[in-house]
């Protein structure tokens, strides 16, 4: 899968882009990588191939 097919995927699983994510992991004040895993897993339902592509 290319990286833009894993962008559109996660655009329409979610709604949100990678600048989308950027935002509110800021709003959250989420800055260390396990945190922001586990936030897209618990929130967002995320797989590990999805979470490589946002982090």
């Amino acid at each position: 899968m290319s990286f833009q097919a894993y962008l559109d995927t996660i655009k329409a699983q979610t709604g949100n882009t990678p600048d989308d994510f950027a935002k509110l992991a800021q709003q959250k004040n989420l800055t260390k990588h396990g945190e922001i895993v586990a936030w897209l897993k618990s929130d967002f339902a995320l797989g590990q191939g999805n979470r490589k592509v946002m982090i």
